[in-house]
């Protein structure tokens, strides 16, 4: 894994968005911008392919 990835153990999120394609993704951003702390889980291109 990188190190990009790695999180303390204490930290933890209040959800977590398996699928980053365009509805994972859309919901991982409103999360957030609503003050959530959002892990997206996802590979590939992020958004999907489509758009």
């Amino acid at each position: 894994m990188n190190d990009c990835c790695t999180l303390p153990r204490q930290d933890g999120f209040d959800l977590a968005v398996v699928g980053a394609g365009s509805a994972g993704f859309s919901a991982a951003i409103t999360a957030a911008e609503l003050g959530a702390k959002v892990a997206l889980i996802g590979h590939g291109t992020i958004g999907g392919t489509c758009v």
